[in-house]
């Protein structure tokens, strides 16, 4: 029945982007088994809303680690990339799904998606040249906030050690335990850092600074006590030593003497076991590093800066996650973001009047003094009382030069990897009614001839020039208060922050009002099909991960695809809305006597 009622569901999504233009996105999972990638498709439902939908989940064959330091890695990437190609193609293939409806195909960064030469873009552009390619902005900020903290202490790594030193030893974490009621501090568990999703780096690290004192009592502990250990196996590796030596020479006038050199084998190994004994082990090397970072004071001032600053990213982060439409702020978020970045270390007289690329942010003249540096209250605290911390004036002075460099270099990688200065962003804002009055048909022009297939079947364009013309004409401020006032109200109803009308939903009811403009709101919803970021298949990773479990370790590719092809439908069954034929009904009953056995 599962797969019945999938395959209705995918039938119904083939159906209407055989029709209606959309856009395509894939990614790939980091599972060590398979690799899934995930076909998912951007586009308007029976209701006039755009949202993602999951057509299918292929999955490839991973590939080992050294593959990618081989002499073929050229030719491994050629084939991925073909590989996720194909099967791609093969699902449109089979539901008849021309490549000429495709708007845009969005992906991450990585060279296997985006290479001009190799990449699966490469292949789709073969396809359809006028497909928009959608690079993940999400992404794009999280390296540049990893890059940024590159130059700071590396905090990345102590996270991992101190989270898999007290993962699985009740011992340790109980001893933490008692420390933190010594210290009266109420913090939780230590936070497990994954590297792969960098900015969760935040809450890891207030969490790691909370429990700064605790941590740093138990590891100064345990360095004490493996060096007592230390202290008791070197005089026994000592003793050891010097028997397997005087082994070792016996054995030497043993073997002269034509005896077996099997014992003299015997003692060499002896001897290098010692010896490997004598060694410092991972552990206490673990253990010294960790108490070495969280007894520098300069350390904690760096993290105190850290998880103020990373909040910065955390609207942008929130925002393109979204779910609805937002191809037409992404470029406005993009901008505010480097704004808010420049006001923690540049003049205001240096901002005022000016795009975000004109500014001379490396110029010392242009950022503000020292103490007037945005670097957060806790940090600040510290360096009023630098002599009660310990913080000497050398380490005071580099720490307000790494805060430059690291605001320097987040900012020069946004504007060099972001999208700013691309057409699409830049006109995709003649979709939102707010902006009514200020959009020019010259953006609605642009979208119209660069993807022909925006325009609604035997429509000519100058119909829509025209309808966009009575449309910016049109009074729809009545529409745009009814919305924001229903919007207010269900916010009030449920525990949701209030947020901004969706634009295909305010486009819904701007066509109620005015029919005569149905197919331009056709065209504003094809063009609010373009992805604003790889969310929806990240969104998919984690269906899998919370459907395949170790307790449902057997279930097979196709359940599975089944499973989250319901599950990612945001129109369906939970919504109340989801529309049953005869002909469906049949096929569902006939697959539950097939299971049956009846």
């Amino acid at each position: 029945m599962l797969k019945e009622m999938s395959a209705t569901t995918m039938d119904d999504l083939a159906s209407r982007m055989q029709r209606q233009p959309f856009s395509l996105a894939t990614d790939g999972s980091n599972e060590k088994e398979k690799k899934y990638n995930p076909i998912v498709i951007t586009i308007a439902g029976s209701d006039g809303l755009i949202a993602p939908e999951l057509l299918a989940l292929p999955g490839l064959p991973q590939f080992s680690a050294h593959s990618r330091f081989s002499l073929f890695w050229l030719y491994v990437s050629f084939y991925i990339g073909k590989n996720i190609f194909d099967i791609m193609a093969r699902e449109l293939k089979v539901h008849n799904i021309p490549w000429g409806n495709c708007v845009a195909f969005a992906c991450d960064n990585a060279n296997v998606m985006t290479g001009r030469h190799s990449g699966v873009y490469s292949f789709v552009a073969a396809e359809n040249s006028q497909v928009h390619l959608a690079n993940c902005c999400l992404h794009l900020v999280h390296i540049a906030a990893k890059k940024g903290a590159e130059v700071l202490p590396a905090f990345s790594d102590v996270l991992v050690d101190v989270f898999f030193y007290f993962q699985k030893s009740a011992n340790r974490q109980q001893e933490l335990e008692n420390l933190k009621d010594l210290y009266d501090i109420k913090a939780g568990k230590v936070l497990k850092h994954v590297c792969t999703r960098w900015l969760s780096i935040g809450r890891c690290l207030q969490r790691l600074i909370a429990l700064w004192q605790p941590l740093q009592h138990f590891f100064r502990d345990e360095k004490e006590k493996e060096n007592k250990k230390t202290g008791a196996q070197s005089k026994k590796a000592e003793v050891q030593t010097k028997k397997a030596e005087a082994q070792t020479k016996k054995t030497e006038v043993q073997s002269r003497k034509s005896v077996s050199s099997g014992e003299h084998s015997k003692a060499q190994s002896k001897t290098s076991e010692v010896q490997g004994s004598s060694s410092s082990s991972y552990s206490r090397t673990k253990v010294a590093n960790v108490y070495d970072f969280l007894k520098s004071p300069t350390n904690l001032l760096y993290g105190h800066f850290l998880v103020y600053t990373l909040k910065v990213f955390d609207p942008v982060l929130l925002q393109l996650q979204a779910e609805q439409p937002m191809i037409h702020k992404l470029r406005d978020y993009l901008c505010q973001l480097i704004r808010d970045i420049y006001a923690r270390f540049c003049l205001p007289s240096s901002l005022q009047g000016k795009e975000v690329d004109q500014v001379q942010y490396k110029d010392r003249g242009q950022q503000k003094a020292d103490e007037d540096l945005l670097i957060g209250m806790e940090a600040k605290k510290m360096l009023l009382n630098a002599k009660e911390h310990h913080l000497r004036d050398c380490r005071v002075k580099d720490f307000y030069a790494d805060v430059r460099l690291y605001f320097e270099t987040v900012v020069e990688y946004l504007l060099k990897k972001l999208p700013l200065e691309n057409s699409v962003l830049k006109n995709a804002i003649v979709i939102d009614p707010h902006r009514q009055m200020e959009v020019r048909i010259s953006q609605l022009e642009y979208f119209l001839l660069q993807f022909p297939v925006l325009l609604p079947k035997d429509v000519p364009m100058d119909e829509i020039l025209e309808q966009f013309s009575r449309y910016q004409a049109a009074d729809i401020k009545p529409i745009l208060d009814e919305a924001k006032q229903e919007e207010d109200k269900q916010s009030e109803s449920s525990w949701k922050k209030a947020q901004d009308v969706r634009v295909d939903a305010l486009w819904n009811m701007i066509i109620s009002s005015f029919p005569d403009l149905l197919d331009l709101a056709r065209v504003m919803k094809g063009i609010m099909t373009i992805p604003h970021s790889s969310a929806p298949c990240e969104r998919v990773f984690s269906k899998v991960k919370k459907n395949v479990t170790d307790q449902r370790s057997c279930l097979s590719q196709e359940t599975t695809e089944a499973l989250l092809v319901l599950k990612s439908q945001p129109r369906g069954v939970v919504a109340g809305n989801f529309e049953i034929k005869d002909s469906e009904l049949q096929a569902l009953k006939s697959a539950y006597r097939l299971s049956k056995g009846t």
